[in-house]
């Protein structure tokens, strides 16, 4: 009929694909405040989300490195695209909230920027993720959660083994 196929159901949204594009639809149900319920289908619950404050968190970020963050989330992310690792996370936001606790926001040149932010990443995080331990890295919009929370720790663990090697090689060029 007047129906689009379904790829797959995902955890909180539906992959359709049309002959113009393929979508991740997130059904949401509008909360009294700003923000919304997403479904959860792992869990059978609605979970809270904010993305009024997702993006009001990001244009202050944008400020707080001068123009500079924006550009830096995007180089980590097509990074992170042509270094992927099995299970493909961590990835969207998660990288994000990275840029934003770890990338120099003072740094104008990009390519030391980008060095500096895998080396503080595996500085942060290298010692633990051995040990098999991940850490709890808090959303911006919605206190108390966890974005890593689908992360498991074997997916943390590849990533910053990947951030670490790649961290000497990106100092290697900057020297």
């Amino acid at each position: 009929g007047n129906g689009y196929p379904v790829e797959r159901m995902n955890r909180r949204s539906v992959r359709v694909n049309t002959w113009r594009a393929d979508m991740d639809i997130v059904p949401v149900v509008k909360d009294a405040t700003e923000g919304y319920w997403i479904a959860d289908r792992e869990s059978g619950t609605w979970q809270f989300t904010n993305p009024p404050v997702h993006k009001t968190w990001s244009v202050e970020r944008n400020a707080i490195f001068n123009g500079r963050f924006t550009p830096m989330v995007k180089i980590f992310k097509w990074w992170r695209r042509i270094n992927p690792t099995s299970g493909k996370r961590p990835k969207g936001f998660v990288l994000e909230r990275l840029v934003s606790l770890h990338a120099p926001s003072r740094e104008t040149h990009y390519g030391e920027a980008f060095t500096q932010l895998l080396e503080n990443i595996r500085s942060a995080y290298e010692i633990n993720a051995t040990l098999g331990v991940k850490p709890f890295i808090s959303d911006p919009a919605v206190p108390g959660n966890d974005i890593l929370s689908k992360v498991t720790v074997a997916q943390w663990q590849e990533f910053i083994r990947k951030v670490a090697t790649y961290a000497v090689i990106a100092r290697k060029a900057q020297d």
